[in-house]
């Protein structure tokens, strides 16, 4: 996941592609979009369970906050959904000032505020 918010474009993952909508361009086509949202389900489950210390929340959320531009509305809402609950849990968790300041840059950039 982190890898993926690293990447300028989508379009990256696949080479030759032309212009196409965000959701053609995830690895597979629309089969992609459904291993994503599994992926998104995961990743959501494991913030919800504490299963993330201070840093892996920090860098979940920073992905997302990259990822967010380069996905459709509906991707978008489940970067926002997953950066919710993995700020719900930072809240709980011991966190370093670094971690703290990168996960308050991402809310920031994906237009939240913290809980």
């Amino acid at each position: 996941f982190w890898k993926l918010g690293k990447l300028r474009s989508l379009r990256s993952l696949r080479a030759g592609c032309g212009e196409q909508d965000h959701v053609e361009v995830l690895p597979g086509g629309p089969r992609g979009l459904g291993i994503f949202n599994r992926f998104m389900d995961h990743l959501e489950e494991l913030c919800t369970l504490g299963a993330l210390d201070g840093r892996g929340l920090s860098s979940v959320m920073v992905t997302a906050a990259h990822l967010q531009p380069l996905l459709g509305s509906r991707e978008q809402a489940r970067l926002a959904v997953l950066a919710g609950h993995c700020s719900a849990q930072l809240s709980t968790t011991a966190v370093s000032a670094r971690d703290m300041a990168c996960a308050a840059w991402a809310l920031g950039k994906l237009g939240m505020s913290p809980p």
